[in-house]
């Protein structure tokens, strides 16, 4: 019935949402990445770097490395 009414499953909408969560406290934060993992609802920081890898490409320290040199270069 969700996917039906929003185009993809439940775990893939509740993956999305703690996906952008922990992108925006990456990017917009100076957190480890074990806090970041915590607050996304991971008790294990090794576990949370697999699922981000997994599901965004990178890793959470290269991602938010990329943001940061991003954001530089706009300044």
């Amino acid at each position: 019935m969700f996917k039906r009414n929003f185009g993809s499953g439940l775990l893939d909408y509740v993956h999305s949402v703690k996906l952008e969560a922990a992108k925006q406290l990456l990017a917009g934060s100076k957190l480890y990445v074990k806090e970041v993992a915590d607050r996304v609802g991971f008790a294990d920081e090794k576990q949370f770097a697999k699922w981000f890898k997994r599901h965004s490409g990178v890793t959470p320290t290269a991602y938010r490395e990329a943001f940061t040199r991003t954001r530089l270069n706009n300044i």
